[in-house]
């Protein structure tokens, strides 16, 4: 049988749930190189990430629901849609680290120097229509209301 990759992940936890809408949609997806990641996470990107494969024969239909999937906005944990404070944007992409400035220059050198991984990497979003990099805490969510990390929306 012949195999299509339809999308890549970092993480397994991002492919499963791909994995498994695929399956609820009643097609007949794998992951590959899943339990190699999984033991050695530093291999992700030297194997090219978790691959969700499914058969050449369900290609386009599987293409249709990542699409989907992708179009959705990312939320609250009240269901609230995140948008960019600059443009005003959803589309937003998650898991950029934010290593700005003069605090992002020194921790670049420490960890050079000491040959360590990072302290403290602040994760950020790109919104994809005016490429702005911005912390989860200053999305903003509901009648632009500024979010924090476990801030409720008014």
């Amino acid at each position: 049988m012949n195999w299509v990759t339809v999308a890549t992940y970092t993480y397994a936890t991002e492919a499963h749930l791909l994995r498994m809408r695929l399956e609820t949609e009643g097609l007949h997806p794998q992951l590959k190189d899943e339990h190699t990641v999984t033991q050695d996470p530093l291999l992700s990107h030297a194997l090219g990430g978790i691959k969700v494969q499914v058969p050449a024969a369900e290609e386009a239909h599987a293409r249709a629901i990542v699409q989907a999937v992708a179009d959705l906005p990312h939320t609250t944990d009240d269901n609230i849609p995140l948008s960019c404070p600059k443009c005003g944007s959803y589309k937003l992409e998650p898991g950029y680290v934010k290593l700005l400035g003069l605090a992002g220059f020194l921790q670049i050198v420490v960890m050079f120097l000491l040959m360590i991984f990072p302290f403290y990497q602040p994760r950020a979003y790109r919104c994809s229509s005016c490429d702005n990099l911005t912390e989860r805490g200053q999305l903003h969510g509901g009648n632009d209301d500024v979010l924090g990390g476990n801030a409720q929306p008014s």
